[in-house]
């Protein structure tokens, strides 16, 4: 209750659900703007693309410290309200990590798909 950063986390989930719902229909416009009118509409397809993808990022990273927050918590209430003895809240705590390691996994693979989109925005740059 009245934790900020889950209020931003649900706040910034919002705005990415509804941007990446404009996403299809910006590609699918861009494309028929270059096939119709050869405008050269490419480009800004793939800037807003990333600007979206961008945000999706944005959103795992501000999930991670918001789940490791609530695992902290789940396990000193478990405690606190004697579900489990210290021995059980170690082994609760290694299911945990590992649950919030895979907000770790895919932040670093946004990162890495978001670093490819840069690189290709670069090379179009050189041509």
């Amino acid at each position: 209750e009245g934790y900020k950063a889950l209020k931003i986390r649900t706040l910034v989930i919002k705005v990415s659900n509804l941007v990446s719902r404009l996403l299809v229909p910006i590609i699918l416009i861009g494309v028929l703007f270059e096939l119709l009118f050869f405008v050269g509409v490419g480009e800004i397809i793939i800037y807003a693309y990333v600007g979206i993808y961008t945000f999706a990022v944005l959103v795992n990273l501000i999930t991670l410290p918001v789940e490791y927050n609530a695992s902290k918590r789940a396990k000193d209430l478990m405690i606190e309200m004697g579900m489990s003895s210290r021995e059980e809240v170690v082994a609760t705590d290694e299911l945990l990590n590992s649950a919030a390691l895979t907000y770790v996994a895919s932040l670093l693979v946004s990162l890495a798909y978001l670093l490819r989109l840069l690189a290709l925005l670069v090379g179009m740059r050189r041509d």
